[in-house]
């Protein structure tokens, strides 16, 4: 008898995946087995394929959380990673390897599937594929492909890691509810998904590898395919669950309270170790997130070499590793009202004045606010999924990732602070314009005198800088013009609050395409209908051939825009002139925002 298949039909723009006619079966890809996929020579033009009773991995998931055993979930992503070594060895690069991209059968069969981001790699030294075009699924792309379109083997095994956490969360969202901006500033910075719950440590071990920052760290599929057999042939090596790795005394006792520490040199004034803090700073671990998961060998790596010392930071750790866990085990509600004491008592001792008034605003806020998001595994109180212990303690996961999630990033402190007008407000703008219009050498410009950059390099892909006003905190996505990195820019508009243009006032003849850019801008779905302040620099002002910003604002046809708020200044970025006058602009504009 023969196979079920499934037809599907396919626009012009997808015979591009011609290329699997020319490959042959068996195979793991959908369409496998007997069957390998087929299009179609005439019209209407249709890719055929095996059935897959199940439909898409992540929707399947859903539907059956926590019906598999761990046995199960491997064997599925031994699946998934046996087809994406097929394509790895026959040179070809998928692009877009994502749970709803993988098809399940009736025996719980995974085959990697919709191979519309496809492309084949050439033989070049880095086995890379460069594109200039399209969107990019930002969650589950590497942070190089991302930044510089730059894809390869790596760039898919990085989506790997992220297929695995999908199967072992049973479908949940990666990175939950955060934008897609900072998903990127996170992982940036060094954060990566927690283990979902009753996650073995090995796969997680394994999730991690995928997330390396360097591509050639990443672990290739033959190793990955090689891994999990093992893994399979091995049952008990999954035994030791993720959050289990953390219970590191025999007997944990009665759990002490235990802060939360802003930052790491905190943390080591806290135990009597602030000799270290440079040792820390030099090695890397910049984040209490990031030093919570240190060995013994990394804290002897880093330098620290008495015994004594290094028994200490041990213990410290331990003794945090505890308290997570005995929140993630016992439940805990934080209240506006509870943090805000915490950070009343980070307050200098002599300042109770300060401190009840703090208290007293936060008492005053609650009335009006409500208080910070909950969970409690124990009495199912504000538990986004009550009908499992295993939904509330995902959704408790879930919260101290935001919670860890807002120190790292922003500050808990800071955003209560905020919150009480304790502290500047942040704001996310883009700073977009052609390459070498100056938009790098604005903001270097813009920063603290200690803080700017001597040489001033191009930007490939994005920077993100940093800088403040007398109220105002700055975030800058600093974008690069270059032509086949200006489709980036949409990812960034959904979330920022304000935009900076920066236009060279010399190159008449490149004006029209700024003002191409400008309007593909001005029309997106996601700024059409927004009324954000745009900030425009008439750059380049000193050069002989510069026109003059009402020329630049004539050509740009600035006196368009009609809903929006918008400026410009004529600029020379290369001696700081007309910066103060955009920004004071624009810090104004934000604050009626705010109003």
């Amino acid at each position: 008898s023969f196979p079920a298949i499934g037809v599907q039909s396919l626009c012009p723009r997808i015979l591009r995946e011609g290329f699997l006619n020319n490959i042959p079966g068996p195979h793991p890809l959908s369409g496998g087995g007997s069957l390998p996929p087929r299009i179609s020579s005439g019209r209407p033009v249709m890719i055929v394929v095996e059935y897959m009773e199940n439909g898409s991995l992540d929707s399947f998931l859903r539907k059956h959380d926590g019906h598999f055993t761990v046995i199960q979930l491997v064997g599925m992503l031994r699946g998934i990673a046996s087809g994406m070594k097929y394509l790895s060895d026959m040179g070809y690069v998928h692009r877009d390897l994502a749970a709803r991209n993988i098809l399940v059968n009736s025996n719980l069969m995974c085959k990697v599937s919709d191979f519309g981001l496809s492309r084949v790699l050439e033989d070049d030294p880095e086995a890379a594929y460069t594109t200039s075009g399209g969107k990019i699924p930002i969650r589950w792309t590497a942070p190089e492909a991302i930044a510089y379109r730059k894809f390869s083997s790596a760039s898919d095994a990085w989506s790997y890691g992220i297929v695995m956490w999908e199967v072992m969360s049973y479908g949940e969202r990666p990175y939950w509810e955060m934008s897609n901006q900072d998903v990127i500033l996170s992982i940036e910075e060094g954060y990566r998904l927690p283990a979902p719950m009753g996650c073995p440590a090995s796969l997680h071990q394994l999730m991690l590898h995928c997330w390396q920052k360097e591509r050639n760290h990443r672990p290739k599929f033959t190793d990955i395919v090689s891994f999990l057999d093992k893994l399979i042939r091995n049952p008990s090596s999954l035994h030791t669950l993720a959050e289990d790795v953390l219970l590191m005394p025999d007997s944990p006792g009665e759990v002490p309270e235990y802060p939360f520490y802003v930052s790491v040199n905190d943390w080591l004034d806290s135990i009597k170790m602030g000799q270290y803090k440079t040792n820390f700073m030099v090695a890397g671990y910049t984040s209490m997130d990031l030093v919570s998961r240190m060995s013994i060998d990394d804290i002897r790596r880093i330098g620290v070499v008495l015994i004594g010392h290094q028994r200490r930071i041990v213990s410290s750790l331990q003794t945090l590793r505890l308290h997570m866990m005995h929140i993630q085990e016992k439940g805990f509600h934080l209240s506006l009202l509870t943090a805000v004491r915490a950070f009343a008592d980070t307050q200098p001792r002599d300042s109770g004045q300060a401190q009840a008034a703090t208290i007293q605003s936060a008492r005053d806020l609650s009335r009006r606010q409500r208080p910070l998001p909950a969970w409690r595994t124990n009495g199912g109180e504000n538990t986004a999924n009550e009908k499992t212990r295993r939904g509330g303690r995902q959704h408790l996961l879930k919260y101290k990732h935001q919670l860890c999630h807002s120190i790292r990033i922003m500050g808990l402190f800071d955003k209560l602070a905020g919150w009480l007008g304790l502290k500047k407000k942040e704001v996310h703008v883009l700073c977009l314009g052609l390459d070498n219009s100056g938009k790098t050498t604005i903001i270097n410009k813009l920063k603290p005198s200690n803080a700017q950059t001597q040489d001033i390099v191009p930007t490939i892909g994005f920077t993100i800088e940093k800088f403040k006003t007398s109220s105002l905190s700055f975030t800058v996505f600093d974008m690069s013009g270059q032509g086949r990195y200006r489709n980036l820019w949409e990812h960034y508009y959904k979330d920022c609050q304000a935009i900076i243009f920066v236009i060279d006032s010399s190159d008449k003849l490149r004006m029209v395409v700024a003002k191409e850019e400008l309007d593909t801008l001005l029309n997106h779905p996601d700024l059409k209908h927004r009324r954000i302040p745009i900030l425009f620099f008439a750059n380049k002002m000193d050069l002989r051939d510069a026109v003059s910003s009402v020329k630049v604002s004539h050509l740009l046809a600035l006196e368009n825009i009609k809903d929006k708020p918008w400026h410009i200044c004529a600029s020379d970025a290369l001696k700081g002139e007309g910066l103060q006058e955009g920004v004071d602009w624009l810090q104004d504009q934000i604050q009626l925002m705010k109003t």
